[in-house]
């Protein structure tokens, strides 16, 4: 499954790389280091400046994949593809200075 298509881009994209290095200290102050999966996997957070189509569009989607669900969420800048899920609600955020338009952030991890 895909993430819908809209008719804007998002206004704001964060990825970042998951921090995955566990460490042991020991007594004589030194510290064994070593990644907790071999796999890299990024933390994804986009904001959207929308109206109300694409925003039923959005919450419908997260209804459809909510739980368990995967879906391809393609980054707008670079046309890469990630594998993700949702790690929270969307947040909907009413804009009364412009009526019809919402701010939703999504917040997804790389599988």
């Amino acid at each position: 499954m895909s993430f819908p298509s809209l008719s804007r881009k998002p206004v704001k994209v964060e990825i970042q790389d998951e921090f995955s290095t566990i460490s042991t200290p020991f007594e004589a102050g030194y510290q064994q280091t070593r990644e907790r999966h071999t796999r890299s996997r990024r933390t994804i957070s986009a904001k959207y400046f929308v109206e109300t189509a694409d925003r039923d569009a959005i919450l419908s989607h997260y209804e459809s994949v909510r739980g368990s669900g995967s879906f391809d969420w393609t980054d707008p800048e670079s046309s890469d593809t990630y594998t993700v899920r949702y790690t929270e609600a969307p947040k909907n955020v009413v804009d009364g200075a412009w009526p019809g338009w919402y701010e939703i952030t999504l917040k997804m991890r790389e599988l």
